[in-house]
C-alpha cells in the first residue's frame, strides 16, 4: 500500500531530522503538515534537539492554529509570512551558526 509506505517513510525521517522546515501555503489547509508540526513541537518539548523553521504564506487560513501550536513550544520558535525569510533561516541553520538562527537557544549541531 503506497499510503502506508509514504506515512512510514515520513515518520522515520521526521524522527531522524535535526532541522525541520514547514511552509503553509494559502492554497491548502495542509492537515498532514499541521499534524507533523505538532509532532515536531512535541519532540522538541521532550528535549529532542530539533530546529523548527515555520512559515505561513499571507492568507493561510489556519495561521492562528499554527501560531497557537508554536505557543505551546517550550523553546522560542520563529515564524514568518515570507518564504525568502524561511529560506534564509534554513541557510543559517545549515551553516550551523545557531547564534544567528535562534538567539538564546543552544543547538548541538
Amino acid at each position: 500500500n503506497r499510503t502506508k509506505l509514504q506515512i512510514t517513510w515520513e515518520a522515520y525521517f521526521i524522527s531522524m531530522s535535526d532541522i525541520m522546515v514547514f511552509w503553509f501555503p494559502k492554497e491548502s489547509i495542509c492537515p498532514i503538515t499541521l499534524l507533523e508540526l505538532g509532532r515536531a513541537i512535541e519532540m522538541r518539548n521532550q528535549g529532542v534537539n530539533v530546529a523548527l523553521i515555520v512559515g505561513c504564506e499571507h492568507g493561510y487560513v489556519r495561521q492562528a492554529d499554527v501560531e497557537q501550536q508554536l505557543g505551546n513550544c517550550k523553546y522560542p520558535t520563529w515564524v514568518s509570512n515570507n518564504l525568502d525569510d524561511v529560506k534564509t533561516r534554513l541557510t543559517q541553520a545549515l551553516s550551523k551558526d545557531p547564534g544567528t538562527f535562534f538567539p538564546g537557544y543552544s543547538y548541538n549541531f
